[in-house]
Formats: structure tokens, C-alpha cells, sequence
């Protein structure tokens, strides 16, 4: 009997070693198709003595990766061409047992971006579907702990890594998918339900959101930016043409925010004093960035006493009640530094330009003298960098320039 129940426990140690080198072989090979990394076969020097064969056929599946990710360079790059490639691939004779489909898997998962589509949901439970039903669905103790069919499974958690990693959401059509091809006792259902109760909490907990679907208009976005970037509630995003400019040499828009109290930060300064323009930086809006500018001052010595709320928030003794003559917070803490008094300079202006030129930016500095008088009688250092991207003068078509300037004379 004990020698028996010993034998057992050696059996299943030995069987949980080898699902945990399954485990991680299959990982490593799952982030080596979508990033594109090439797994060599295993030399000869290497230990041939593997606990499972399965392990040495992940070593040379990228080859058929390869090949069904062409099928999707071979058609147009849209979402009808994508899914009509998924739907042959189910009709064909092999629509039965499905072989091929994680190859394929990984394939269209390469081409998501080609096509634009990784943020589509349909695409995603689309994919899903090509795996069979019922038919690797986890059903007692043993196949849980062994982790049946590894590899559909390694891919389905690929698939859904996939769309953690481009913010999509599963839905409820997704979650029966996932039941009905590999039950609700797989390691694809674990990861489906956490991303399923944790993004639907996480989804609004973000103070500044941004809209759904970004636009594909710079200006637009330029708006969204100045706008998340602009903390005074009263600040006046503005929207300026460079075109009605004289000797302006880019004719292009520009996106500027200033609010009442920068303005009389602006006026307070006194005649020769300097001010800064600085940029650009880059602010991300998603997976798109924005290039803007900062006007400040210089920089911020102030000789009044700042004060911390160090209040102890359980402490009810000698509390202070407005209604009775006392002090509010706000009033308590009304000598802290202001939004836009910080040490480096008061931050007087932001803006965004269509160009992100200096000759741009020195149309928004000839912009704000109107707005300001007093800046004509301050000093004003460009301590421009270079732009956070590449720039190539072209030859651009006299029709070009006519259309641009035709856009510009709009706002």
C-alpha cells in the first residue's frame, strides 16, 4: 500500500514537471510568433531526452506561420478581405477537425495592424471561432491539471493578450465562445473572466477620459490635448490662423489656451523682464502624439509661507466650523503656490501648431502681443529644440499651397 501510494506521488510530480516545461515552452513560443522572432530548431548538442515530443514540434511551427500570415498580404487591406479569409478557412474540408488553426491564429493575429483592425472586437471573436466546439472543452481534475490542449489554449490566451494589450474589451458573446470551445474549467476562461471584471471596473476610473474613438484630424486632436493639458477651469482654448499674418512664412493653424489669471500673471511682469518659450514637448493622446509649446516666466521666488495639510483626519478635537467664524481649508491653504506659479517660471500660455515650426511658434508669440499688450515691452528667448520628429523639405505643387491656405483662411 505505501509503496503504492509513493509510486502515485512520484507519478504525479513527474506529470506536473512536465506541464510546467509544456507551460513554459508554449509561452515563450506564443510571444515569439507575434513579435515576429524566429525559433531555431534544437541543435544537436542540446539534450534530446524532452519529457514530451510535443515540445520539439513548437521549434519549427513559426514556418507555417510564415505562410499563412501571406495569405492576408495577398488581399486588399480591409476589414471585408480580412474576414473572408477567416470564413474560407472554416469552409474548407479540414472545417472539421480545424488543422492548421493555430498556425493560422498566429498569422492573422501578425496582421492585425496591416489592416487596422486591432482594435476591432468582431475580428477578435471572429478568430476565436475558428476553433472547434466541444471538442477541447476541460471536463475533470486531470485534464484541468494537465492543461489540455496546451497549445489551442497557449493560443487562445495569445489571442486575448492581444486584446488586453489594444484596450478591447470582451463582451458576452465572447465569454459563451470561450465556454462553448474550452468550458469554463480551462486557463482561457480565467483570463477572459478577469479581463472581464476588472476592465469593466477600470473602464472610467481615468479623471481625464478621452473620447472613444479618437478623430483622425490634426486639429482635433490638438484640441483634446490643449484642452486635457489646460488645468484652470477658466482657461479659453483658442484657435488661431497663421494666414492673416504678415511676412508668416508656414501657413498653418494654431491651438492656443491662456486663462484670465495667466493673462494677469502676464501683466503683472514688470517692462524688460524675460520670458521663455519652450518645446517642444510631446503629450500622448493613446497611441497618438502631440507636439506643443510653453510660454513662462521667469523663475518663481516667492517669500510667502506655504503651508501642508498635515490634519489628521480621525482627530475631532477643536474643529474649525465656517458657520462659527472659523477658517475653511481653502481659506487656510490660500498662500500655497497657484496652478500656474511654479518654481521653474509661471506658466503664462500653451499652444499647439499644425507645423510645429518656429516660424509657427513666433506667429502664436505675434498672436498673443494682441491679446497682451504687455509682452511687447518684455523680452521674449526661444529656447526651442529640435522637433521631436523627423523633417524633409519638399517640393510641394502650387494647387497644395492653394488648398492650405484655403483651410487656414476658414478658421
Amino acid at each position: 500500500m505505501f509503496a503504492s501510494s509513493s509510486r502515485m506521488s512520484f507519478l504525479c510530480l513527474k506529470s506536473a514537471k512536465q506541464t510546467i516545461n509544456i507551460e513554459r515552452a508554449f509561452r515563450i513560443s506564443s510571444v515569439d510568433f507575434l513579435w515576429g522572432k524566429k525559433n531555431q530548431p534544437p541543435s544537436s548538442d542540446e539534450k534530446s531526452d524532452n519529457p514530451i515530443d510535443r515540445i520539439k514540434k513548437i521549434n519549427v511551427i513559426h514556418k507555417d506561420v510564415i505562410i499563412a500570415s501571406k495569405q492576408f498580404e495577398r488581399v486588399n487591406k480591409d476589414k471585408e478581405s480580412y474576414i473572408s479569409l477567416i470564413d474560407s478557412f472554416k469552409k474548407e474540408g479540414r472545417a472539421v477537425q480545424r488543422q492548421g488553426q493555430v498556425e493560422f491564429i498566429y498569422g492573422a493575429l501578425r496582421c492585425l495592424r496591416d489592416f487596422n483592425l486591432h482594435k476591432d472586437l468582431e475580428v477578435y471573436k471572429a478568430l476565436m471561432d475558428v476553433f472547434p466546439k466541444d471538442r477541447m472543452v476541460v471536463r475533470n481534475f486531470f485534464q484541468e491539471a494537465g492543461t489540455y490542449y496546451p497549445k489551442q489554449q497557449f493560443c487562445a490566451l495569445a489571442l486575448l493578450e492581444e486584446m488586453e494589450y489594444n484596450n478591447v474589451i470582451p463582451d458576452k458573446a465572447m465569454e459563451d465562445l470561450v465556454i462553448s470551445i474550452f468550458g469554463k474549467r480551462s486557463r482561457v476562461w480565467q483570463k477572459i473572466a478577469r479581463q472581464v471584471y476588472w476592465f469593466s471596473k477600470l473602464k472610467n476610473a481615468n479623471p481625464f477620459p478621452l473620447p472613444e474613438h479618437l478623430p483622425d484630424d490634426a486639429l482635433e486632436l490638438a484640441k483634446i490635448a490643449i484642452r486635457r493639458m489646460s488645468l484652470d477651469l477658466q482657461a479659453q482654448i483658442s484657435i488661431f490662423s497663421t494666414a492673416k499674418i504678415e511676412n508668416c512664412i508656414d501657413k498653418t493653424w494654431i491651438v492656443s489656451s491662456q486663462s484670465p489669471a495667466q493673462k494677469d500673471l502676464l501683466d503683472n511682469l514688470q517692462e524688460n523682464k524675460t520670458v521663455y518659450v519652450y518645446g517642444p514637448f510631446r503629450v500622448w493622446l493613446r497611441s497618438v502624439s502631440i507636439s506643443y509649446f510653453v510660454l513662462r516666466g521667469p523663475p518663481y521666488k516667492s517669500n510667502l509661507t506655504t503651508y501642508e495639510d498635515d490634519d489628521d483626519p480621525f482627530d475631532v478635537h477643536n474643529l474649525p466650523l465656517k458657520v462659527y467664524g472659523g477658517k475653511s481649508k481653502s481659506e487656510a491653504l490660500k498662500d500655497s503656490y497657484k496652478i500656474h506659479q511654479q518654481q521653474e517660471g509661471d506658466v503664462l500660455a500653451l499652444c499647439a501648431t499644425g507645423t510645429s515650426s518656429r516660424d509657427s511658434v513666433l506667429s502664436w508669440i505675434r498672436i498673443l502681443e494682441t491679446l497682451n499688450p504687455n509682452l511687447c515691452k518684455l523680452q521674449c528667448i526661444f529656447t526651442l529644440k529640435a522637433p521631436v520628429y523627423d523633417v524633409s523639405v519638399i517640393n510641394q505643387s502650387i494647387d497644395d499651397d492653394e488648398s492650405n491656405a484655403e483651410r487656414c483662411s476658414k478658421l
